[in-house]
């Protein structure tokens, strides 16, 4: 420790040597604030890239040494990084900076002091910028005081974007140190403290530099715009701040959702090899029931398996092709994060590979298959270009899917959603919900949106305008629901049949049919049910156990465009969330087709992109981006 203290007090030395020689003209007060011993966390205002030696300079008046936090990509550069760790400063990694707080605590608790610039990039303004929270919540963690320090003039010597003037420029420099104290309470609102504490430090500075030599200079770059300077506005380099902070957050996010898909990969393998995916069947029973099942039936569902396989790896190649693509920081992490999950994938493809898929009949691997499927496709959705080169503005029409995109487990819409969906309609899009159920459920989800909506209801045998007036309906005939009646009986006990009907006048007609078949049976006996009934009924699988039987040239489809029609709008201004195999005939129709994290693989497949479930507010997922780069082109053009 003692040899490392040496080597870095010579460098002390020798950067002192150099203002010297730069002939720096140094204003310093309060450095008897700095303890000559204890720990502490010093946080001082980025202007310049020199803060890093100036802000070293009043604690070595004290004869102390500062541990700085800087961003780890200085420790990879040759000779620079050596030095950094021989004076056990502290790498930071700007996307998930959890470590580098440990080790800032540690030192801080151990005695030392810890530099920090808590607007943790320059202030291109040159004033204080919104403070992170790390530094209160260190010299808290630690049981340390913060010691603020504000500095001006070093933007004169080096800033961002700014040329070095490191020559004999004699540059004035003003540092203060302010009054230490022991934070408390909520880091935030002790952040903001320390804020207001460090700005009216600076502008005493600024009264102490005019004092000493007059007014600033108009349209300098070093001067703050509120003085007639030219630098930019807090108000601009915040927006920039923020949309540098947006990125991060989501390379750290993107990394972590990288990680997440790659341990799902693995419990996939874990299941496979313990037997996990195996048929519901007892041996006994699947053996007889291969025996007595078609050949044909057989090969077409390792057909369907070796598909869903190949959909699959399509998805992953084509997320490890755009993953890194736009970003900068954090891409090595992105690239490890990818690397592991691709040979996650590997290994589970071979294992697939390598045993029949007979063995998995009617378990839940397809399941499995589609949601890792589904998790990588939602990913690649998410990713900045894909967003702008799918979405071209609000879309004219939104259409939801009420029980599978909106409804979460709990009954209710997230409110998120539903923020996302009014700010929507208030640029003008229409709103079209669409519902399994009758009319009375479209006008519940309507008034939890407190919205004008148009209803497509009964999966398109019903459309409502926005007035609830009716602009379409059919329904079975008493011939043809004699016919599916009948049909259903042949089909075997296990399989029931339940009529959703609707009111008209006097008259109840059965508007669709719900079909209810254990899970394994479901091919079979849809099946049977198309053969039976032709072209006179339209059998579709549901989210739940079964399929809905609609009447001829009746689908969700056909009652969306109808809907649209009435709005006088295109199908190809539409952007629609599907959620169930009803659906299918919607996404095909409209321009932008979105499918939630836990839709079904025919679903997934038909869809550009995919969100997450409605849970999460995977519509406001979509559209907040969107209405976001909306608000901030009419903000840039007034």
């Amino acid at each position: 420790m003692l040899l490392k203290d040496m080597v870095y007090r010579g460098i002390v030395r020798v950067a002192r040597f150099v203002m010297f020689a730069q002939g720096l003209q140094m204003h310093v007060d309060g450095q008897d604030r700095v303890p000559r011993k204890g720990g502490a966390v010093l946080v001082m205002n980025h202007s310049g890239y020199m803060d890093f030696v100036l802000g070293g300079y009043v604690p070595y008046l004290q004869r102390r040494l500062v541990r700085y936090m800087t961003k780890s990509s200085i420790f990879d550069k040759p000779g620079v990084g050596t030095l950094m760790r021989i004076m056990e400063h502290i790498p930071v990694d700007r996307i998930d900076g959890a470590a580098s707080f440990e080790e800032a605590v540690r030192k801080a608790s151990e005695g030392q002091i810890v530099g920090i610039f808590p607007e943790a990039t320059i202030s291109r303004s040159f004033e204080i910028k919104n403070l992170r929270t790390g530094a209160v919540r260190i010299a808290q963690e630690a049981g340390v005081p913060v010691i603020p320090l504000v500095s001006f003039g070093s933007q004169r010597l080096w800033t961002k974007g700014g040329k070095r003037n490191l020559g004999r420029s004699r540059t004035p420099i003003y540092l203060s140190v302010l009054e230490p104290w022991q934070p408390e309470g909520s880091p935030e609102r002790a952040t903001e403290a320390l804020r207001g504490q460090m700005q009216e430090g600076l502008e005493r500075l600024w009264e102490k530099y005019q004092r000493d030599y007059g007014e600033f200079p108009a349209d300098e770059f070093w001067v703050p715009a509120r003085f007639g300077g030219g630098a930019p506005s807090p108000e601009v380099t915040q927006r920039e701040d923020s949309a540098v902070e947006k990125e991060r957050y989501r390379i750290r996010k993107l990394s972590e959702d990288l990680t997440t898909l790659s341990e799902k990969f693995k419990e996939v393998s874990r299941n496979l090899v313990a037997g996990a995916y195996e048929a519901y069947d007892s041996a006994q029973e699947k053996l007889a029931q291969v025996q007595n099942q078609a050949q044909e039936q057989a090969r077409e569902g390792d057909e369907d398996r070796a598909a869903m396989m190949v959909w699959l790896k399509n998805n992953m190649d084509e997320l490890a092709a755009e993953v890194s693509q736009g970003a900068k920081e954090g891409r090595d992490r992105i690239s490890a994060s990818m690397e592991q999950a691709k040979n996650n994938a590997a290994m589970l493809y071979s294992q697939l590979s390598s045993s029949g898929w007979e063995r998995y009949e009617g378990s839940r691997l397809d399941e499995a298959l589609t949601r890792l499927a589904a998790q990588s496709k939602q990913i690649v959705s998410k990713l900045p270009h894909r967003v702008t080169s799918q979405f071209n503005g609000i879309p004219a029409a939104i259409v939801c899917n009420i029980e599978g995109s909106l409804l979460g487990t709990d009954g209710g819409m997230d409110e998120r959603d539903v923020q996302a969906l009014r700010r929507a309609a208030e640029q003008g899009s229409s709103i079209v919900l669409t519902t399994e159920f009758g009319p009375d459920e479209w006008r519940r989800a309507a008034a939890a949106l407190d919205l004008p909506t148009v209803g497509v209801c009964y999966d398109g045998a019903v459309v409502m305008d926005a007035k609830g007036e009716t602009l379409h309906r059919s329904f079975f005939a008493e011939e043809q629901a004699r016919a599916v009646e009948r049909a259903v009986a042949d089909a075997g006990p296990d399989v029931s049949l339940q009529w959703r009907t609707e009111a008209d006048g006097e008259e109840y007609h059965k508007m669709i049919g719900v079909v209810k078949v254990a899970p394994k049976a479901t091919r079979k006996i849809a099946s049977h049910l198309r053969k039976e009934l032709g072209s006179g009924v339209e059998v579709v699988p549901t989210l739940g156990r079964g399929f809905h039987l609609l009447p001829a040239e009746t689908n969700k489809g056909l009652g969306v465009f109808r809907a649209l029609d009435s709005l006088h709008i295109t199908p190809t201004q539409t952007v629609a969330f599907g959620a169930a195999a009803s659906d299918v005939p919607v996404l095909e129709a409209v321009g932008k087709a979105v499918a939630m994290a836990d839709a079904p693989s025919e679903v997934l497949k038909k869809a550009a992109s995919a969100t997450s479930i409605s849970d999460e507010a995977g519509v406001a997922e979509v559209l907040t981006p969107l209405l976001d780069a909306a608000a901030q082109g009419d903000g840039d053009g007034e």
